[in-house]
């Protein structure tokens, strides 16, 4: 329940109102919090005028609120415990734990965040959280002032002459992390346009203004976002732990557990079974490299080997039942997207557990695949991606230029879309948890060399964890490569593939392609009623 225009009365000279917008971040700050609080503490720091701590009072929290000293808020209840300290000078004693700590609107006010931050962590119990907003110093508004020379002095805002600290989202990301703080979720707030048009306030052109703002806060939350919500939980490491990709919080993540596999009555005194691990490679006229592939394949670790042959017209088959492999044949040409489909429908189905994709060209090394399942096999990523572009520079190993510059500049354009930070996305050694590929609507993705894209975008979506490890490749004439026509469209397909997920990441235009097959349905336990 947000309060009502007649329950928003500031003290005397302040400028700050309380923001009730559906898109703020006030709001947004009262929705975290679960309701009814059931008598659950939270500690309101910088309360302001108190209006947040008046409502979560009303919802049944215990709250204590702090603020500068001599100043009154308005609108705190009696029920509500003030503490009137200077922050900068150190927290005031305060007793017992808390279930939540907010900090709304007051980090950028602080000489020193990062001690304020490091002495609220011991304050919250366990389980508790910590949700602050913050504001967005890259903001199109901020940028364009800051682009003609102009550095206004306003009361409040982003040029609110009282702040300290001017932050884009990975200083505030980096500020949190050396705090000892995990970030768990960031919201991205819409402008308060009805607080610059207070003539307008309700009118449906304000509701239409802030829900642009807000679908476009969404569709680049750097450019766009007014401010930052931020829900974050205590690390384990403490205070300057050093926290990898600190900017990219993972949302909605797909947990993988640590993979065991039973073998027999006897395993509960036995030591587990590793899991089972299918390769499959989708070739095409890859006779003259593929014995060499497989050669190297740790055949200790490797439980089946499947190709899948898309009408080669050389002797690919032949090599291929020569070798023993599971062999699943194209009855033509259709494409390495729809090679990979067949390869994972068929490697599911054979009871696989984790899944390689290993090229038959030899380009990349086979020996390698350890280090590529490990991390899905201690549960610590979903997909793992072989990266070229890690360590040796691939141009010494024969890679063209244009194709590294392509690469690198596509990468770059896919992390920021993605909100990862990854080295490379278009190589073709991958590992797959089984339980990614079952729920990855691989159906809808093309037949052609986009679905390499496709696929990560879809386990983005889900909040797959995607992690790398670096593997040289080989470039001779006999590995496959596409040529720069090819590597063209490529190209520009990947671009038109980024923007289509910008415009279903934002709301705009959802896409059924990027929609997980396990969000469509739940098994439903409960008894049958009859009529």
């Amino acid at each position: 329940m947000l309060p009502s225009a007649g329950t928003r009365k500031e003290a005397a000279g302040s400028p700050y109102r309380f923001k009730p917008c559906r898109y703020s971040s006030h709001t947004f700050l009262l929705e975290s919090l679960p309701g009814p609080g059931q008598g659950r503490r939270v500690l309101d720091v910088g309360c302001g005028e108190g209006h947040i701590s008046a409502i979560l009072a009303s919802r049944g929290y215990e709250v204590i609120a702090i603020d500068k000293p001599g100043h009154v808020p308005a609108g705190l209840p009696e029920s509500v415990e003030f503490f009137g300290a200077d922050l900068d000078l150190g927290m005031p004693p305060l007793p017992g734990a808390f279930s939540f700590i907010l900090c709304g609107d007051v980090l950028e006010h602080l000489r020193d965040p990062w001690r304020v931050l490091t002495e609220l962590r011991p304050l919250l119990e366990p389980d508790g959280r910590l949700l602050a907003s913050v504001p967005n110093s890259a903001n199109l508004y901020f940028r364009l002032n800051v682009l003609v020379g102009r550095f206004p002095d306003h009361d409040c805002g982003l040029f609110d002459r009282t702040h300290l600290h001017f932050k884009a989202w990975k200083g505030w990301a980096n500020l949190f992390a050396r705090s000892g703080f995990h970030i768990e979720k960031v919201l991205p707030t819409s402008i308060p346009v009805a607080l610059a048009l207070p003539r307008w306030e309700g009118t449906a052109v304000i509701r239409a203004l802030e829900v642009l703002s807000f679908k476009l806060a969404r569709l680049w939350k750097g450019m766009f976002a007014y401010q930052f919500v931020v829900l974050a939980q205590p690390g384990q490491d403490g205070p300057g732990a050093s926290f990898q990709n600190a900017a990219v919080p993972v949302a909605r993540t797909l947990r993988m557990p640590v993979l065991e596999r039973r073998a027999g009555p006897a395993a509960d005194t036995a030591a587990p079974a590793r899991p089972k691990v299918v390769v499959v490679m989708p070739a095409y006229n890859a006779a003259k490299t593929l014995p060499m592939t497989y050669a190297d394949l740790p055949r200790e670790l490797v439980d089946l080997v499947i190709l899948v042959d898309d009408g080669s017209s050389d002797e690919t088959v032949r090599v291929a039942l020569e070798l023993g492999l599971t062999l699943f044949t194209h009855n033509r040409n259709y494409g390495y997207g729809a090679n990979q489909k067949t390869c994972y429908r068929e490697a599911l189905k054979a009871g696989a557990e984790i899944v390689v994709m290993v090229h038959p060209d030899y380009q990349y090394d086979p020996t390698l695949l350890p280090e590529i399942i490990r991390p899905i096999q201690e549960g610590r990523a979903g997909i793992v991606l072989g990266s070229r572009l890690l360590g040796t520079n691939p141009m010494k190993q024969g890679m063209p230029w244009w194709k590294y510059y392509a690469n690198r500049f596509l990468t770059r354009l896919e992390d920021l879309v993605f909100g990862l930070k990854l080295s490379e996305y278009h190589t073709g050694y991958r590992a797959f948890h089984r339980e990614v590929l079952e729920s990855l609507n691989l159906a809808m993705n093309s037949d052609s060399f986009i679905f390499d894209q496709e696929i990560l975008a879809q386990a983005v979506d889900l909040g797959v964890r995607i992690t790398e490890v670096p593997v040289p490749t080989r470039y001779f004439p006999l590995a496959s490569s596409a040529s720069f026509p090819q590597s063209l469209v490529y190209g520009l397909r990947i671009l038109w593939l980024l923007f289509r997920y910008l415009l279903h990441r934002s709301g705009l235009l959802r896409q059924r392609q990027f929609e997980s097959l396990s969000h469509r349905y739940r098994r439903d336990s409960g008894s049958p009623t009859h009529p």
